[in-house]
């Protein structure tokens, strides 16, 4: 297998991925870029309006989608940034805990699907971040460099993304932003979805779902 491939993944064990996707009323996407990105309400909203952006095709970390869809990536994440921003009216920050192998130590990916995280507020993500590995001047740029193994990537609002060596942290950035809340102990988004978040994200969409929709 060529080295800079995934590591492949039974598509039927991700929840990102038909048919399981469809399972759940959260992951009725609030936005998509036809057959390349989704966009829908993060399981574990911290605020309304966080999201996630999931390639469609079936990949541990965003910078192993097709060289093709990595622009149409990029433009999509900065147009649901925009948005938003626009309907917030607060700055949005943006990470990534990229899995990209499937080693079984510890690392800051829980799912091996990949996803953007996109949440409204600024939480300085980057103060608690190992040292940094590179900076980019854009989402594109940082896409464009292919890893094997796991990652960190931020931007914090109106600064440049960085990508970072990997922690052996579950979910590492979320538990920094849940102490910048008050909130230390709702960091995993299993244990606490905050499902009242994620339905008036879909209001602020004007999305209609039900917890039972399936």
């Amino acid at each position: 297998m060529d080295p800079r491939q995934a590591p492949v993944i039974d598509k039927a064990d991700c929840e990102f991925c038909p048919p399981r996707r469809q399972l759940e009323w959260y992951n009725t996407p609030v936005a998509s870029d036809n057959d390349h990105a989704l966009a829908i309400p993060s399981l574990g909203s911290f605020v309304p309006g966080y999201l996630l952006v999931l390639p469609v095709s079936h990949v541990t970390a965003s910078c192993r989608v097709s060289a093709s869809s990595k622009i149409r990536l990029a433009t999509f994440v900065s147009d649901m940034t925009s948005r938003l921003a626009a309907l917030y009216r607060i700055p949005i920050t943006v990470f990534e805990h990229g899995a990209c192998s499937s080693s079984e130590q510890p690392q800051s990916a829980c799912i091996n699907h990949a996803h953007i995280h996109l949440i409204p507020g600024s939480y300085n993500l980057l103060s608690e971040a190992p040292t940094p590995v590179c900076k980019y001047d854009s989402l594109q740029e940082f896409l464009n460099e292919e890893r094997d193994e796991p990652h960190l990537m931020i931007q914090d609002p109106g600064g440049p993304f960085m990508s970072f060596e990997d922690m052996p942290t579950s979910q590492f950035f979320r538990r920094i932003i849940a102490r910048r809340l008050g909130i230390p102990d709702h960091w995993d988004y299993a244990a606490a979805p905050f499902d009242e978040n994620i339905m008036q994200t879909y209001k602020d969409f004007g999305i209609e779902v039900t917890p039972d929709q399936c």
